[in-house]
C-alpha cells in the first residue's frame, strides 16, 4: 500500500551527476502517471518536454497536483468553512517555490558579523549568557600550556512563514584541539534543568 500514490501528483525526478553540471539543479519537477509494466519504477510526465519516462528516483508531494485542464501545476490549500460554505484556495506552484526561495548569507567569521548590528546584538547577547551562567571560570594561564582557542558560530532562525525570528551566535571552543587526560578528564551529557522538570512535573499533576 506504501507504493500507491496519487495519480496526477507533483513529484521530483532525480537527475543523475552525469547528466547536469556542478551548479545545475538535482531534481526537476514531474508528473506521476502510473507504474512501469516491466520494472519496479514509477511512469512520470514531463511537462517541459511533453513527454513520459520511467524513473526510479522520485521523491513525491501528493498534496501537491497538476490541472489538466489549465496545463499547469498549482496547489490546493485544504478547505476552508466560512459561513457554513466550502471554500477552496488556489495558488500556483510557482508562486509558492517564489516565496520559498530565500537566501540568508550567514558571516563566515567575526570579521564579517562585527559589521552587522543584528550580529553584534546576538553576540553580545551570547556573551552576557555565558558571564550569567558561569560557564568559564577565569585562571592564569600556565606557562608551558598553550590556550586552546575559540571560535564564533552564527545560525540565523525563522518562523514558520520563513521570516527571520533571530540572529543566534554562539561561542564556542574548538574541541578538536583539545587532548584526553590533559585538557580534559571527563565528559557531560546535557541534562534537563531542574525548573523544566518542576513545570512538567505540575502541568502532569
Amino acid at each position: 500500500m506504501q507504493n500507491l500514490k496519487t495519480f496526477g501528483c507533483l513529484c521530483f525526478s532525480y537527475i543523475p551527476q552525469v547528466k547536469r553540471d556542478k551548479l545545475d539543479k538535482k531534481a526537476e519537477p514531474v508528473i506521476f502517471v502510473g507504474y512501469s509494466l516491466v520494472s519496479k519504477a514509477y511512469k512520470i510526465y514531463l511537462p517541459q518536454d511533453n513527454k513520459v519516462i520511467v524513473s526510479r528516483n522520485i521523491q513525491f508531494f501528493e498534496s501537491e497536483s497538476w490541472n489538466w485542464e489549465k496545463n499547469k501545476l498549482e496547489f490546493q490549500e485544504e478547505n476552508v468553512d466560512v459561513d457554513d460554505q466550502s471554500v477552496t484556495k488556489i495558488r500556483l506552484l510557482s508562486d509558492i517555490y517564489q516565496s520559498c526561495n530565500v537566501a540568508i548569507i550567514e558571516p563566515a567569521g567575526y570579521e564579517e558579523a562585527v559589521a552587522d548590528r543584528h550580529w553584534m546584538t546576538a553576540m553580545k547577547e551570547e556573551l552576557i549568557m555565558i558571564e550569567k551562567n558561569q560557564t568559564w571560570m577565569l585562571v592564569n594561564k600556565l606557562a608551558h600550556k598553550k590556550a586552546i582557542g575559540v571560535k564564533w558560530v552564527y545560525r540565523t532562525k525563522f518562523n514558520a512563514d520563513g521570516s527571520i525570528n533571530k540572529h543566534k551566535a554562539r561561542l564556542v571552543v574548538k574541541g578538536y584541539a583539545q587532548m584526553f587526560g590533559v585538557d580534559f578528564s571527563e565528559t557531560f551529557a546535557p541534562v534537563a534543568r531542574l525548573d523544566t522538570i518542576r513545570m512538567l512535573l505540575a502541568l502532569a499533576a
